[in-house]
């Protein structure tokens, strides 16, 4: 083809001699191609926009599962605790179990519902949780302390407050939340 389109440019290239372009041929053509640089599309294949949904939706699922985990291990630890313990033989550590129940059932139900408000970000997930891990230190302080002094009704009482400054924050995501998707 591009032997046949240069045969026909040498066979008739006196014809076109004698022809001229138009004064603002060149300035329409560059701006053209100024156009057609500025518009830049990215396409993409079916598998690769499934990997990039799958890299974020694994993470979230993921830690979603692991924690879900984590609380029913705690769950089934403070239930265990409270079936060996009652009223008369650690009254502190009786209320402590009730009131731990009461507070992570809360807990579990609001976060469930964070989660499912949230989808699929990941980053966000991350920093609840990173502000649950340190409230969940403090928690892990004061609750072997308490295995020293099991009767010890400060001790009972950070605990709780732990618990509540949890329940508390998660709610204040959860207004957040709903008041980021009021405005929208």
């Amino acid at each position: 083809m591009k032997d046949d389109l240069e045969k026909f440019i040498w066979e008739n290239r006196s014809k076109m001699d004698n022809l001229e372009a138009p004064v603002d041929s060149f300035n329409k053509i560059s701006s053209r191609l100024e156009q057609q640089k500025s518009i830049k599309t990215i396409s993409f294949t079916r598998s690769q926009l499934f990997r990039v949904a799958a890299s974020f939706a694994v993470p979230v699922l993921l830690s979603y599962f692991v924690i879900g985990y984590l609380n029913h291990q705690k769950i089934d630890r403070i239930t265990a605790e409270s079936a060996t313990c009652n009223e008369e033989t650690s009254p502190v550590l009786y209320d402590l179990i009730e009131t731990e129940n009461y507070y992570q059932s809360a807990i579990d139900k609001v976060k469930t519902e964070i989660y499912q408000k949230l989808g699929e970000d990941p980053e966000l997930v991350r920093e609840i949780e990173t502000i649950l891990n340190d409230i969940d230190r403090s928690y892990n302080v004061y609750n072997s302390d308490l295995n020293e002094n099991v009767n010890s009704e400060q001790i009972a009482s950070a605990l709780i407050t732990c618990q509540r400054t949890k329940l508390q924050a998660l709610e204040d995501i959860q207004n957040q939340i709903n008041d980021q998707n009021q405005t929208k």
